[in-house]
């Protein structure tokens, strides 16, 4: 009990004591005075002599706390706020590493193509061949690598720019030249495309990419036609674009198997039709203006007025215009208008298009038709017996008997059988000939 309350470091001393006599205990404390007076002599001795020592220790004691008060908050505020920053630092360091690795080895692949070539231009084949080997050998070694994966999206991006850059430069102002320049560029440079992308990622299993890249440069191919074709409206110009378009077609498909000749003859389709069309409804617009401009005279008398021209064979090699239609201005300003419409027609006309496009004639000519009842309703030319009732009659005449089989017959010269095809639809304009049997006398 009585060590327990005695502090451990007097151990040794309680010990030491138990062992005095009774004597030498009675002298202890006198001892231990004498003791401590000597060890304060001592020390007041000390501090006396190591004054300044002791005054600047304490000065550096209390300068090294407040340093270290003041260590210790930059380390907190260094590890909240500075080390995040720090590490983020080096993180996009590390990545910008990487990043310039990749695009080294990237330049390295991207030279592949060019290098091939010099060799095969200066005949150093062996080259080229090794070339070839090592490529085969990175791709079978790294067939889904991300930098060979990089390689050909950027490789395709690159091109897909260089195309559009080309595009841009030919004349958007001129249908025409600007369809052509496209389709050479398509066919000069999309087989040259697709074997540096071969060189670049020989990965006979890994076509996805390639094939959407082509098939957008098809589509993108396809909608350039759709929009600009409608604005052609020279016959010859729509054919040796048809045939550059296939032409591209045909060589594209046995190079690269990229054959889209079958996309294009829709759209061929309804360019030609759209022309023809319009062509017939500008010939029926003019018909209507001259007639109602028309003044009723009698014209001069016309040398070969007794050639009447028309009818619904196909065999004449040239078909001349009926020289009696001089006398008729509105018949001879839309005979005019169907005959260039045959003209643009003729060296672009698809068979497929032949019972269409004679439908589209026959509208024309049943146009004209009822535009004559029309305008003997308004005008009741024929009601009154004189000059411009025989002059407006012998017009509905030439028109039944002149006109719709001129009109049959050039449509003839376009397809064969075609006059017949709109000899038959001949009832489509009854309304006038019953109109002229009703009045002739």
């Amino acid at each position: 009990m009585m060590e327990s309350s005695i502090p451990q470091q007097h151990h040794a001393y309680v010990y030491e004591l138990l062992s005095f006599p009774l004597a030498r205990i009675h002298k202890e404390p006198e001892l231990l005075r004498l003791d401590r007076d000597r060890i304060q002599s001592q020390l007041q001795d000390f501090m006396a002599g190591n004054y300044r020592a002791l005054v600047y220790s304490a000065h550096t004691f209390l300068s090294v706390q407040d340093q270290l008060s003041s260590i210790d908050k930059d380390l907190k505020s260094l590890t909240l706020e500075k080390i995040p920053t720090l590490t983020n630092a080096c993180t996009k360091f590390v990545d910008t590493l990487e990043t310039m690795n990749k695009m080294n080895q990237t330049q390295h692949l991207l030279e592949i193509p060019q290098l091939m070539e010099a060799c095969v231009r200066d005949e150093n084949y062996d080259k080229a061949l090794e070339l070839e080997a090592f490529v085969r050998k990175l791709s079978t070694m790294h067939p889904k690598l991300a930098l060979v994966r990089d390689l050909a999206e950027h490789f395709l991006k690159c091109r897909q720019a260089w195309l559009t850059g080309m595009l841009e430069d030919l004349d958007e102002g001129n249908p025409d030249e600007y369809l052509k320049g496209m389709i050479g560029c398509h066919r000069k440079h999309l087989v040259d495309i697709v074997n540096q992308y071969v060189l670049v990622n020989y990965d006979e299993n890994d076509g996805g990419l390639l094939n959407s890249w082509l098939m957008h440069q098809v589509t993108s191919h396809l909608e350039t036609l759709k929009i600009l074709l409608p604005e052609i409206s020279d016959g010859v110009l729509l054919s040796n674009i048809l045939k550059e378009s296939m032409y591209c077609g045909m060589v594209l498909g046995r190079v690269i198997g990229l054959d889209f000749r079958a996309m294009l003859i829709p759209i061929f389709e309804e360019a030609v039709f759209n022309m023809f069309s319009n062509n017939v409804s500008r010939a029926v617009e003019g018909f209507q203006l001259v007639l109602d401009s028309h003044r009723w005279v009698p014209a001069p008398a016309i040398a070969n007025s007794s050639v009447h021209g028309g009818g619904g064979g196909d065999d004449d090699d040239v078909i001349e215009p009926p020289y009696c239609l001089m006398e008729h201005p509105p018949l001879a300003v839309f005979v005019n208008g169907v005959a260039a419409a045959m003209n643009e027609l003729r060296p672009c006309a698809p068979l497929s298009l032949k019972h269409v496009l004679a439908k589209e004639l026959i509208k024309g000519l049943k146009a004209v038709s009822d535009y004559l009842m029309t305008y003997n309703a308004e005008t009741g030319i024929l009601l009154g017996e004189n000059k411009e009732s025989e002059l407006f009659l012998s017009l509905c005449q030439a028109f039944i008997e002149i006109t719709y089989p001129h009109c049959a017959k050039c449509f003839g010269r376009c397809y064969t059988g075609g006059a017949a095809s709109v000899m038959d639809a001949k009832s489509s304009c009854d309304g006038i000939r019953r109109l002229v049997k009703t009045v002739s006398p």
